[in-house]
């Protein structure tokens, strides 16, 4: 919700049924609104800074928060201690493979994010990368059977028609002969477990911070489950969608109600 709003002055509605994500938009949206640039990117985890003064911060945020949110940070405030950024699941999971994969290869990885060159990197890839073993641990690592007990999420490949670990190592690849490993963020988020400096998100930069705090008021955010919201949303009602991942966790029926919603209200 926040990069659309950096990219458009528009009313921008952001549907979850996931109470956490809800109150995770919403303390960004609270730190962004009251915190310089340096302070709000030390909060959110972005930067270093100690617990106790981001549990200080919190205390001067809590006010501006819907009941609902202050409800679920009171909480959970060891995580705002640490930091929100890295704070979810997926991102939790994606730290636990880096570490891993940083023990299996320190020097290579550390060289992949050294290169500066897309063509010396391509070199990189195909003379010293790109192994047998390395492409073994990707499908043994990012299997369902895997990822079901480390992430503890059922659905998270219940639809997956292809080898998931030998589909993932292979994109991954195709990208780092397309762009360079430093500047792409899910590159670095799988085997840094950070988001990369260079190319980081408009609600994590100066700039797109600024054009968003300017547009703030231009946010609703609904709890709600999204193929329900659709079906009570008057026709005509939106210019755009951004799905995100929910097809994936949907069934094929709802997957079709949610299709035939984003029609109607289209």
């Amino acid at each position: 919700p926040l990069e659309l709003l950096s990219a458009a002055s528009a009313q921008v509605v952001a549907i979850d049924c996931n109470a956490a994500q809800n109150a995770l938009l919403h303390l960004k949206v609270a730190a962004i609104r009251a915190l310089p640039y340096e302070e709000y990117v030390r909060f959110i985890g972005l930067r270093d800074a100690t617990g106790t003064w981001r549990d200080s911060v919190y205390a001067h945020l809590s006010s501006a928060l819907p009941p609902q949110a202050r409800s679920f940070w009171a909480g959970s405030r060891p995580q705002v201690r640490r930091g929100v950024l890295y704070g979810g699941r997926f991102e939790r999971h994606m730290r636990r493979l880096a570490s891993l994969a940083r023990l299996l290869r320190p020097r290579a990885i550390r060289a992949l994010f050294e290169f500066t060159d897309l063509g010396a990197q391509r070199r990189f890839i195909a003379t010293t990368w790109d192994r047998p073993a390395w492409r073994l641990a990707y499908r043994l690592l990012l299997s369902p059977t895997v990822s079901r007990v480390a992430y503890r999420d059922p659905a998270y490949f219940a639809h997956a028609q292809v080898p998931v670990g030998r589909t993932i190592y292979e994109r991954m690849t195709h990208a780092l002969e397309r762009h360079l490993a430093r500047e792409n963020f899910m590159v670095s988020l799988t085997l840094r477990g950070r988001l990369p400096e260079q190319d980081l998100p408009p609600y994590l930069t100066p700039q797109g911070c600024e054009t968003i705090r300017e547009r703030l008021d231009l946010l609703c955010v609904e709890d709600a489950e999204v193929v329900e919201y659709l079906a009570r949303t008057p026709p005509r009602s939106f210019m755009r969608f951004s799905l995100s991942d929910v097809p994936s966790y949907l069934s094929e029926s709802a997957f079709r109600q949610l299709l035939a919603g984003g029609i109607r209200c289209g």
